[in-house]
């Protein structure tokens, strides 16, 4: 039986963050599989068709050129396609992050964010929002 309350030590933060870092990773080799399969249909198709026309003299140069232009069309629209999934993981990665750390803080992202709250080792002066005085010669640089 699970208990009524979670404690705030508890691991759900980080499991979340496992999980979620697991379903971006998997999002990501899912889409740029799918990607690089239809970038290697069309880079095929295209060379299919210039070897036809390589064996066809009937063909002007022009149309080898179209056939070449969309090579490149197609590998260009590639790259920028790869960008658009490696950027979109670089931000589910970083809001997954962000989550893990609001979550291990007790920081609720409607009220205003404190990150110190629930460290024990930060005294109440600095949560506070002011910094604690050190005396002038307690941090010395000669010792």
């Amino acid at each position: 039986m699970l208990p009524a309350c979670i404690p705030t030590h508890s691991a759900a933060p980080y499991c979340e963050l496992f999980g979620s870092l697991l379903l971006a990773n998997m999002d990501v080799s899912v889409r740029l599989n799918y990607l690089l399969s239809r970038l290697a249909v069309g880079v095929a198709e295209s060379s299919l068709r210039s070897q036809i026309l390589e064996a066809d003299e009937r063909y002007l140069l022009a149309d080898r050129a179209i056939l070449q232009d969309r090579v490149t069309v197609v590998l260009e629209a590639g790259a920028e396609g790869c960008m658009t999934i490696l950027r979109s993981y670089i931000e589910e990665v970083g809001q997954a992050q962000i989550r893990c750390l609001r979550g291990a803080f007790g920081i609720d992202g409607s009220k205003g964010e404190e990150p110190v709250r629930s460290l024990p080792f930060v005294r109440a002066a600095a949560m506070a929002g002011g910094r604690p005085r050190q005396a002038a010669g307690a941090f010395s640089a000669r010792g």
